[in-house]
């Protein structure tokens, strides 16, 4: 096996022209509109895959505004092999998720709070709210075969709201000004000695993050189907949209020895600065995996980004991570080493096209501990790139060292 991008897809409905406008000029995919309540839109894989020792990776941008609110979008996984299969979801308060056959994964970005409380027997497309709605939350909602039973409801921050009604924006821009776009990335990692994956969810905005992850140990169908919908009911009614939809299968990524290859980064005078305190670590490409006398590039917990640039395109398929190992020594770090005080944790690795830093993602890590992490990705021809650490174990933790390679 080797990774494979998920790059062909269905998009259901355009109802308008303007909404089939909106997504050639501007990339927009408006799943509802907030004029319209019931409404609903998918946006789904054309072909289906088998995730068997493999990870999948999902992200995209995500806006939810105008109208009085909508129901929300839900991220789902469906086996395409059931007769019927993908069909019969309900719509408006079940985020076209609930009912749906032969489903096997929801992940809800409730909007309103009634995906994630609402009684499986009351949800109809144009059911009013719960009595008691939660709002603003992510509710995990499991297989058909599981009566789409709850897996955990996640509150999210109050600063990063999901939808943006008309009474205080009445534009996209000032939606978008105001803050109220979304970066949402899901990772699922394959167990490997038991059922299921675990999950690794993050959503970001500019008032904040939600960093979220849970397990999700039941047996995957050997064919399914990726999509995201998103729906309006009863009097709620908003513009969902999505843009910037990528995804693909990754396989686990093999160590490679120190030895192998040629460390591009050390040989064509790579420079190297971080988004905070601006200023070089040339010693990240310097080779040196030991450091002595130094800990690195320290991180402080924060969303921070380095930005690598070859100073001329270079075709790389493999990146080499080090972080400072626990007890400080001066060593190579082995294939096998781990962290527990001083690494990096999560991080994303992302490839700058056309002069738009970030606009290729190479790889996505969560949940590291190991002190060299090897990332490999297809080959791709780069000047710059960017390593943006979202976690890492302590205020003292640092990376000690970046290689690339073209293996």
């Amino acid at each position: 096996m080797a990774n494979q991008s998920i790059s062909a897809w269905t998009i259901l409905p355009f109802n308008t022209a303007e909404e089939f406008n909106l997504f050639k000029n501007e990339g927009w995919a408006q799943l509802t509109q907030a004029s319209q309540n019931p409404d609903k839109g998918t946006f789904e894989s054309k072909d289906s895959f088998n995730l068997a020792g493999r990870d999948i990776h999902l992200e995209f941008e995500y806006l939810s505004w105008g109208g009085t609110g909508g129901q929300g979008l839900v991220i789902y996984l469906f086996d395409a092999t059931a007769p019927g299969a993908g069909s019969g979801g309900i719509g408006g308060v079940g985020l076209s998720y609930v009912k749906m056959v032969g489903a096997y994964m929801g992940i809800g970005l409730d909007d309103a709070g009634n995906f994630s409380i609402m009684p499986i027997g009351d949800m109809a497309e144009n059911a009013k709210d719960a009595p008691s709605v939660l709002g603003n939350v992510v509710t995990v909602r499991g297989s058909q075969a599981r009566n789409y039973a709850s897996n955990g409801i996640y509150p999210l921050p109050a600063s990063i709201p999901l939808t943006y009604n008309l009474a205080q924006y009445a534009t996209r821009q000032q939606v978008i000004d105001a803050g109220g776009l979304r970066y949402v990335a899901l990772r699922l990692v394959a167990h490997k000695n038991q059922a299921g994956f675990a999950a690794y969810l993050r959503i970001t905005g500019k008032g904040g993050a939600l960093t979220k992850d849970f397990d999700y140990p039941y047996a995957a169908p050997s064919s399914l189907k990726l999509g995201l919908a998103a729906t309006n009911g009863g009097a709620r009614s908003s513009n969902h949209e999505v843009r910037n939809v990528k995804a693909a299968l990754l396989d686990p990524s093999p160590d490679i020895p120190q030895s192998s290859g040629r460390n591009l980064l050390l040989n064509a005078l790579a420079s190297i600065e971080a988004s905070k305190n601006i200023r070089p670590y040339p010693f990240l490409t310097n080779g040196d995996r030991v450091h002595a006398g130094t800990w690195g590039a320290e991180l402080d917990r924060a969303f921070l980004f380095y930005h690598f640039d070859f100073g001329a395109p270079v075709e790389i398929n493999t990146l080499v991570i080090y972080s400072r190992q626990d007890d400080g020594t001066e060593r190579e770090p082995s294939d096998s080493a781990t962290f527990s005080q001083h690494g990096t944790i999560s991080f994303g690795i992302y490839g700058e096209i056309d002069n738009r830093p970030g606009a290729l993602t190479l790889g996505m890590i969560f949940d590291n501990d190991l002190v060299k992490r090897t990332i490999t990705f297809p080959r791709t021809t780069l000047r710059k790139f960017q390593i943006g650490v979202i976690q890492a174990a302590s205020t003292g933790s640092s990376i000690n060292e970046v290689e690339a390679y073209n293996l």
